[in-house]
């Protein structure tokens, strides 16, 4: 303990301890958590409330069916906006009663019990990702959760992930032709030019490595790889005329 051995050592110890330990008690007392509690009235705008008021509407006041805003299901995957009336949120700060979820539906392998229940746990377990483009590179079972203090801003949310969705399934609706068609293009443009390969690696956020694994068939693109390889090639025949 050489360091505590002379009194000004001593003395920034009790600063940086001491002081340290009174100002992160003092931050963690600032940033307290409030709940919040809402229904929604005729006009389906919030109006806040007490906790038996909510329960009441939620439970026997038709607030479940009304909490629910929009629905889209594209293939594997439900995105829902949902009015949430009971949230916590930082004191002082407008709290956010409107949610939007992405998911993708369990997935039983067998239809079995056992596999529909091992797959409802995985969901329930999923790691939330927080961009559209992470949600779409994971893997099932996935969640992306959004919350905001406007109903409008929800919506509009709602419908930009559906556009993102729908031109992934629009990719992945053409089957292998389309892939191959994509493919044959990608192969043929690389063979003109040594180091093409990088160069799409380095535009598409991949390796070299992975995209000659592509053009001789080792391992195939997923739906957001697809998207922006088709993208690049885009961009290059517009280049071109």
């Amino acid at each position: 303990m050489v360091l505590l051995a002379c009194p000004e050592s001593r003395l920034l110890f009790y600063l940086f301890g001491v002081k340290g330990k009174l100002l992160t008690q003092q931050v963690k007392t600032t940033m307290k958590k409030v709940q919040h509690y809402a229904v929604l009235d005729a006009k389906g705008s919030p109006v806040r409330c007490g906790r038996q008021r909510h329960t009441r509407w939620h439970m026997f006041g038709g607030g479940e069916k009304r909490s629910l805003i929009k629905r889209s299901l594209i293939g594997n995957y439900l995105i829902e906006t949902r009015f949430n009336g009971d949230v916590w949120e930082l004191e002082g700060v407008e709290p956010c009663f409107w949610r939007l979820r992405l998911t993708s539906l369990p997935n039983p392998s067998g239809g079995d019990l056992l596999g529909v229940l091992a797959s409802q746990i995985n969901s329930m377990f999923a790691r939330d990702a927080e961009t559209i483009r992470e949600a779409l590179r994971q893997k099932p079972p996935i969640k992306h959760e959004l919350s905001f203090t406007r109903r409008e801003d929800a919506i509009a949310h709602h419908h930009l992930l559906l556009k993102e969705l729908r031109r992934c399934e629009r990719l992945n609706r053409k089957g292998p032709e389309k892939a191959q068609v994509l493919l044959a293009e990608l192969g043929d443009w690389c063979g003109e030019e040594r180091g093409r390969q990088s160069e799409v690696a380095r535009a598409i956020g991949s390796t070299p490595q992975a995209v000659n694994d592509w053009l001789n068939g080792r391992k195939k693109m997923t739906g957001e790889q697809a998207l922006r390889v088709s993208e690049f090639m885009k961009q290059r025949r517009r280049g071109r005329s």
